[in-house]
């Protein structure tokens, strides 16, 4: 009703369109796949679509330092607000020394550009790390049914939003690793698990 929306938009710190627009505003969810609230889509001059996941960058940057907040190639897992919906590629990371995590950050980062290069226009990817043992990346360890972080990399795919599914990499992750599990993923050629 329009008194919640008042209410609720009190505590926003961003435009909306007035109640009375509720038509505009359906049409603009639906053409944005809009599905919760708050969502922040970010748009380019041209209103090509820069993130449709923007919320968390905008919230982690309240001085506008990384305007118009483009996606990051590689993000922290808690960063990583699509993981739900979006396949992702992400390195465990959370028992590796400093070195290490740096090592895999940058192979991440050279894989994930080479990758995203080559997805089709509908196809879209995440590649996130885990570097600390609580949050979301404990949360993914425990679903997941992995053991507790070691010293090396470890490599898990995530398709939540495909019935829940899940691909974790046994043995050493090194550049040649993340490529062959990303395109035996896209070529739906792992043998995936699903949570629960």
């Amino acid at each position: 009703d329009e008194e919640g929306f008042k209410e609720y938009f009190g505590e926003m710190p961003w435009l909306a369109l007035p109640f009375s627009e509720r038509k505009q505003k359906e049409r603009l969810s639906q053409y944005f796949d809009v599905s919760g609230i708050p969502s922040f889509v970010m748009l380019s001059p041209e209103l090509k679509v820069i993130d449709k996941n923007a919320r968390g960058a905008v919230a982690a940057d309240p001085e506008g330092k990384d305007f118009p907040w483009y996606p990051k190639p590689v993000t922290e897992i808690d960063a990583c607000e699509s993981i739900n919906d979006t396949p992702t590629v992400c390195l465990m990371l959370e028992g590796c020394d400093e070195s290490t995590q740096t090592s895999m950050e940058d192979l991440l980062l050279k894989v994930s550009k080479e990758v995203r290069a080559s997805l089709k226009e509908d196809e879209e990817m995440n590649f996130c790390l885990a570097t600390k043992a609580d949050g979301l990346g404990g949360r993914v360890r425990q679903l997941t049914k992995m053991e507790a972080p070691g010293g090396k990399a470890e490599l898990i795919v995530l398709d939540v939003g495909n019935e829940g599914s899940y691909y974790v990499h046994k043995g050493a992750v090194d550049e040649s690793t993340l490529k062959i599990v990303i395109e035996d993923f896209r070529a739906e050629n792992l043998d995936m698990a699903h949570l629960g």
